[in-house]
């Protein structure tokens, strides 16, 4: 088997699912931390894109989560995380990319600048849950019992917004409780759990102040 180094940061939800992954099949690996306001020439060379996660499989990089997500579930496969179907792989393959979605929304969240742009953006957030909560129609994960790698990164995308809201009163949720449920029981798996520093609040906290955000006004 490879010999994988996972280059991250503490506060990358995209590396937090590449390592709950890891985690989840028991798969041996290393982990160094890069400073993203800082970025060393060494990381520079091996990231195209000047973001995390990369992953040094035998030195050799592989950059951008879902492809990492993908080279781990095809490389290591002693615990299945897909979908044997393919056409429901491949949806769960989409809906993936959907995670991205809520993700970036979430961010934008994080950034915003006034009041106007965060109730924006939380609207855009809520429409885009009430279509994921169409697709939630089992307990506790996306496919009933079956835990897959579509759950690992939906954990991802829902860790800081459950953070947001809680500390902010956003009120995501209020009219959603099946998504709400359903980020509960993904951010509360094992491997996730584990993949999360155990000071994740307090990283969250010093990124806003960091940044300004305008939440820290509400």
């Amino acid at each position: 088997m490879p010999n994988l180094k996972l280059i991250t940061s503490p506060f990358s939800p995209y590396g937090h699912r590449i390592e709950s992954l890891l985690i989840e099949k028991n798969i041996n690996y290393s982990t160094e931390f890069v400073d993203l306001s800082n970025k060393p020439q060494w990381f520079c060379d091996i990231a195209p894109l000047g973001k995390v996660p990369v992953l040094l499989v035998d030195d050799r990089p592989l950059f951008e989560s879902l492809a990492i997500l993908e080279f781990i579930e095809a490389t290591f496969t002693d615990n299945v995380l897909h979908p044997k179907n393919q056409f429901v792989l491949a949806q769960h393959r989409a809906w993936m990319e959907f995670s991205n979605t809520i993700l970036a929304i979430v961010f934008a969240i994080v950034f915003a600048k006034d009041l106007s742009t965060i109730e924006h953006k939380k609207l855009e957030l809520i429409d885009k849950l009430n279509i994921l909560s169409k697709q939630i129609k089992y307990q506790p994960y996306f496919n009933g019992e079956f835990f897959s790698i579509l759950d690992i990164a939906m954990a991802s995308a829902f860790q800081p917004l459950l953070y947001l809201n809680e500390t902010f009163k956003l009120n995501i949720f209020a009219d959603i409780d099946n998504i709400w449920q359903y980020a509960q029981n993904v951010v509360a798996r094992p491997s996730f759990v584990k993949a999360i520093p155990a000071n994740y609040n307090d990283i969250f906290a010093n990124f806003l102040q960091r940044k300004q955000s305008f939440l820290l006004n509400l």
